[in-house]
């Protein structure tokens, strides 16, 4: 009896391997624990993914934020919110984002005044504006403060992936 498994090492997963040889004779029951062996040694469709980088994502509309941390996981990003500036900056502190995504329209605390406060903290951290304000004004001073990019809501999910990779592996 042979046991057929991929490879761990293997990058495109369709060489199979020997996970394990057993003679024919071999009970049942040792069967079904050699089995249990090898499927609790064998990464699962649950194991995450290496991730890419860890995102900080700052918008007051929760069912936005929602969607979009959804798509980031898929796309192997660890993901955390906010949905304040003043939530933003305690979490700009307790996880280390490589970058932010910053909406400029919340309550309390703007993203125009939570990016000032995030380039006194973190001055080279990336951040993009990720907004519905198509206001040329908060435009110009979110890039006058160091926006590295600017979206206006809606926008193409690629498109972010895209910005995203670039400013970490940049």
């Amino acid at each position: 009896i042979i046991l057929l498994g991929r490879v761990n090492g293997n990058p495109s997963g369709r060489i199979p391997a020997i996970q394990a040889c057993l003679p024919v004779e071999t009970p049942d029951d040792r069967l079904i624990e050699e089995i249990k062996r090898w499927l609790a040694a064998a990464p699962s469709a649950d194991t995450p993914k290496k991730r890419l980088g860890t995102l900080l994502l700052v918008d007051d509309d929760q069912k936005f934020c929602e969607i979009l941390q959804g798509f980031l996981e898929l796309k192997g990003f660890s993901v955390f919110t906010a949905g304040t500036g003043e939530e933003a900056l305690g979490c700009l502190a307790e996880h280390a984002p490589a970058v932010v995504l910053l909406d400029l329209k919340m309550p309390g605390m703007d993203g125009v005044l939570t990016l000032k406060h995030i380039r006194m903290r973190k001055p080279n951290l990336p951040v993009i504006i990720v907004t519905n304000s198509d206001e040329e004004h908060a435009k110009q001073e979110a890039v006058v403060l160091g926006s590295h990019d600017y979206l206006l809501k809606p926008f193409n999910f690629d498109y972010l992936e895209t910005i995203l990779l670039t400013r970490i592996f940049a």
